[in-house]
């Protein structure tokens, strides 16, 4: 089951994640996404930018204290990974390919979704429900459910922010 949750974070702080993560000075990370799942996708598509913020038990970002509120809000027991996508526009929506962001299925890790920009890409679960990129939408699934993202062709980037942990 999918929890959606609009209007997650206060306003003001919403837009100050945004201006930072739009910012000339938030690092981008390039990564390929396709290897395994979508092959047949061409090579131009065949890519991410990332900016991991806590992994494995460390901060991986001078920004990590920006996000305290929201790791705060969310309450988790233990947060597993932090970290944040950029997909660039593509000219039709491309589906990255079905997944759980951990195979640790004995974990009970819950994975969100916060959408930092609307556009038309989306997020499809093995169900076949599909969730809009909706700005300051708050999804909440357990991480054995498969999903996947799909870029968007109506704005220049799908920006989206990924938090795995567990819950108390």
């Amino acid at each position: 089951m999918v929890k959606i949750t609009k209007n997650f974070l206060d306003k003001d702080y919403f837009n100050e994640i945004c201006n930072v993560v739009s910012s000339n000075s938030f690092s981008w990370y390039y990564n390929n996404i396709f290897e395994k799942t979508r092959p047949e996708i061409n090579n131009d598509y065949n890519f991410q930018l990332t900016h991991t913020l806590y992994s494995k038990g460390n901060t991986n970002s001078q920004f990590f204290n920006l996000f305290q509120p929201l790791i705060d809000l969310i309450d988790p027991f233990l947060l597993v990974k932090l970290k944040i996508n950029l997909n660039p526009k593509t000219h039709t929506n491309i589906e990255h390919g079905m997944h759980t962001d951990f195979n640790e299925k004995d974990k009970n890790i819950t994975s969100g979704l916060l959408y930092l920009n609307t556009n038309n890409g989306y997020t499809r679960f093995e169900t076949g429900e599909k969730i809009q990129s909706v700005e300051n939408t708050f999804i909440e699934f357990d991480n054995n459910i498969n999903h996947t993202g799909a870029t968007c062709t109506d704005t220049y980037r799908r920006l989206v922010m990924n938090i795995n942990y567990i819950k108390r």
